[in-house]
Order: structure tokens, then sequence, then C-alpha cells
């Protein structure tokens, strides 16, 4: 901490100390996930009842005759912290500020103390919470795939994505050496229970969930659900029974194989399956409102979702199409009414084939999100501060054929403060040539593969003009 921190702090603590409890601690800390205004315990739970001058009612504005606010002072050197940065404080009459070192110990006790308060007394609900760790590839911003299950009093049962202690599990991670893989959480208001994989030694026990592992490869729709299943112990037992079933491998491998692929490599076997298969928090994205009412949204979408959304898609179209033999077929076209019937027929075997799997293991992941993207009518892409770097390879070239297939009007393209620099030229052999918008963003139309020409109609951001450019240029003499 600076001297001028102190100082700051010093000061602060002159005009605030009349105002606190005798012999009561006040908590307050931050994380790049979140920022804890001041609060005490309470019989085991976060009290928010403290001192007006540091109530979270208060924390917007500045102490009464000074520029500071106080928690903008503690934590203002923490603006771009690192992910896994936790800054803790601790304030009493007695004492004033302290900056409290943070170790696995405290995050564990940090988690508990959440975990409970979040529990009303008498409400008689349980909460169940496991969270997967997934390390980044392009950051060191952790994904965490969260499945929290809710018990109420009245018997029913809900499920959400969000855990009460997701906030802390940067910190824990790194604290650990980055060793962590997952956490389980349960609460209730009459205990508290954390365990991870691995567990840390003194603070959690192992989480080593009982599950019924019984599988038979005649019990085919069985398999399927094993492999959908997001338990880890499962896709291994399904895996297991598959490599002893030659004609069950083959159909599992065309199912899925091309999707794995896309994930991690060429070389990916079934084998990989666990770490290619969809997360729930990645169905829960493909699943959700990006993805409905005619359009895709790619809207504020970093480059791992993406290519999450290509991946998928696109891997299913090339599950029926051969991406290089249907280039071949539309640049041999002499007429956009010969491209049309070549598309069409392309496109009626693509969706067939991607419905007809789908009747395998139909409340499965991967049968919810075929049916619902062989059926979605796509009028408009959206695109706005999206980072859209995808390689120009087959999944891509996939996922823009699949852009047409139930619809052959001119799907629109709306690019907004974007990174969209590949398009691939599979966008000239849509049905209809998708008109686009480029606003604060470069104009990149695809290089042009056709022997007869089309017109791309675009301009260059809202209320802009709109402009017809024919394709292949002539070139001027």
């Amino acid at each position: 901490m600076t001297d001028e921190k102190k100082e700051k702090l010093e000061r602060i603590f002159e005009i605030i100390k009349d105002q606190l409890e005798p012999e009561t601690e006040y908590y307050s800390y931050q994380t790049y996930r979140s920022r804890q205004s001041f609060y005490k315990v309470t019989e085991g739970r976060r009290d928010d009842n403290v001192p007006k001058v540091i109530h979270w009612k208060n924390n917007r504005e500045n102490l009464e005759g000074t520029d500071f606010n106080i928690l903008e002072v503690l934590y203002d050197f923490n603006r771009n912290s690192e992910y896994d940065k936790i800054t803790f404080f601790t304030l009493s009459k007695e004492k004033g500020f302290t900056n409290k070192t943070v170790d696995a110990k405290l995050l564990i006790e940090l988690m508990k103390l959440a975990l409970f308060s979040d529990i009303e007394s008498g409400s008689g609900r349980r909460e169940e919470s496991v969270i997967k760790i997934i390390p980044s590839k392009n950051s060191d911003r952790l994904n965490l795939d969260i499945f929290t299950k809710i018990h109420d009093a009245d018997g029913g049962i809900r499920e959400s994505d969000f855990a009460e202690v997701e906030k802390y599990v940067d910190c824990l991670y790194h604290r650990l050496d980055q060793k962590l893989e997952v956490i389980y959480t349960s609460a209730s208001e009459h205990a508290i229970e954390i365990l991870t994989v691995p567990e840390i030694s003194g603070l959690t026990s192992l989480y080593a969930p009982v599950e019924d592992l019984s599988l038979e490869a005649s019990e085919t729709e069985k398999v399927y659900e094993f492999l959908e299943s997001w338990s880890d112990a499962k896709i291994a037992k399904a895996l297991e029974v598959i490599n002893t079933n030659p004609v069950l491998k083959a159909n599992v491998e065309k199912r899925y194989l091309k999707f794995i692929r896309s994930r991690v490599g060429n070389d990916a076997g079934l084998d990989a399956f666990v770490k290619a298969g969809l997360t729930r928090k990645e169905f829960n994205l493909l699943n959700g409102k990006d993805f409905d009412k005619n359009f895709i949204s790619f809207s504020y979408f970093q480059e791992e979702e993406c290519q999450l959304v290509v991946n998928f898609i696109g891997s299913l179209v090339m599950n029926y199409l051969d991406i290089d033999q249907f280039k071949k077929e539309a640049q041999a076209a002499e007429t956009e009414e010969d491209l049309l019937k070549i598309y069409s027929y392309a496109a009626d075997i693509v969706k067939k084939g991607i419905l007809e799997e789908a009747k395998t293991n139909p409340d499965g992941w991967f049968s919810k999100l075929s049916i619902k993207f062989a059926n979605l009518k796509v009028y408009d892409v959206l695109f706005e501060k999206t980072d859209f770097t995808i390689p120009n390879l087959n999944c891509l070239k996939a996922f823009i054929f699949y852009l047409g297939i139930n619809t052959h009007r001119s799907v629109y393209l709306d690019i907004f403060q974007s990174t969209c620099k590949e398009l691939t030229e599979f966008f000239w052999l849509l049905p209809s040539v998708p008109q686009s918008s480029w606003g604060d963003t470069e104009l990149k139309l695809p290089e042009y593969p056709l022997k007869f020409s089309r017109t791309a109609i675009y301009r260059l951001g809202d209320g802009k003009r709109w402009r017809n450019k024919s394709f292949p240029e002539k070139s001027s003499k």
C-alpha cells in the first residue's frame, strides 16, 4: 500500500471512526467479478446493518466534506486487477483499516459465509452447486461450467447456471497453483459443505459423487444418454462400452466426431469426448435467446463464443455435406438457376439428415440443438462489438452454407464495430447473396468464385445509402 493511500485511509478513518460501533469488525472485498460493500457478521450470516457512512446505499457518494469515496480509495489500485486478484479489508473502531492477506483458508471461509447468508432462516431451502473449472485457451480468465439445483421447501426443484460462490473461484484456483478442477457446495440453514477435486488439505474433502454406471452395449439409447450426461464417469463408461461394439462405434462417430475434431483437432477420436463435448454453459448459450425468432446474434461475443457457434452448426452441416464437393459443383454452375438447384438439393439432404439423427436420444443436448438449428429460419445475423476472427476453414464455410437452408431470401448481415474479416467464398454460394451493413468497421466482401455474375448490396453503416456492386468485377482497359 502506498504512503498516499495510507494517508487517505487515515484521514477517512478520523472522519468516520466515531460513527462505528465499538468492538465490531466490518469487512469489504473486491474481485474482478464483484465488489462487496462493508458488512459485519451476525449469527454466522453477512449483515448489511452497518453505520450509514459505510452502508452500501451510500457507496457511490463521497465522504462528507471530502472528495473521497471510501470504496474507491480502498480499491483504486485494483481497477485493472488480474482475474485471480482479491483485495480484502477489515475496519474497526479500535484498529482502523487493515488490508488482510487472502489465502485458501480465508477464501473457503468467505465461501461458507456467502452460502449460509444466502439461505434465508426458516425458508427450508437447500442448494447444491457443481462448478467445473475450465481454463481458457486465450485468457487468464476461467470458464466456469455451473450447475445449481435449488430444492424448495414445497418439494419443487429449480435449476440455475449461477453459484453463490463463483466470484471466489478464480482466486482460489490460483491460490492452489491452478490445480483445482471441481467445487461442490451444499447449503441449507442447518449445514454448509464444500467438497473439491482435488481435496484441499485441512480445508475440504474430496468430491466423489456416487453414480449408477451400469451399462450394456445393447442399451443403445442409454449409451447416448451417458455420453450427454455431463458426468465424466458416465462418459468414460459409455466410451468403454462403445469400444466393444464396432457398429455402435461407427454410429457414434458419425454423430459426434466432426464436432469433436472441430474443437480439439483433426486427429482426435471419441476418447476426446470429455474435453470436446458441450458444457452446460455452452448448451445454455446455444439454446438461448441469441438464436431465436429468425435471427442469430453474435453481439458482444468473444472469439471463443463465436467459434463455439460456428463449430457446432458447421459440424452439423458437415455430417451430411462434403464441403469441397459442393464448392466444386457450385463453381461449375453456368447460371444462378443452376446454383440454386445445386444448393437446394444439398440443403435438403443436410436438413433431413440432421432431423433424422435428432430422433436418437431426443432429450439430450445434441438432439435438442439439432432440432432447433435445423428449423431456425435465419433472416438476420447480428454483429455488435463482436470478435469474429474465425479462420477460413471448412467449419466456417459450412456455417455460412447453413444460413440459407430454411430460406431463399437474402440474409441480412448487420456488422457494427466488430472484427469480421472472413465470410468465406460461401457468401456467394447461398441462394441469394446476403445484404450487409458495415458500421465503424472495414468492408470485407469475400473473393468471388463463380462463372456468372451476382450482385452484392451493402452499405457502410446505418443510415448510409445502399450500394450495388456486381461481381466478377470488369477489368478496366
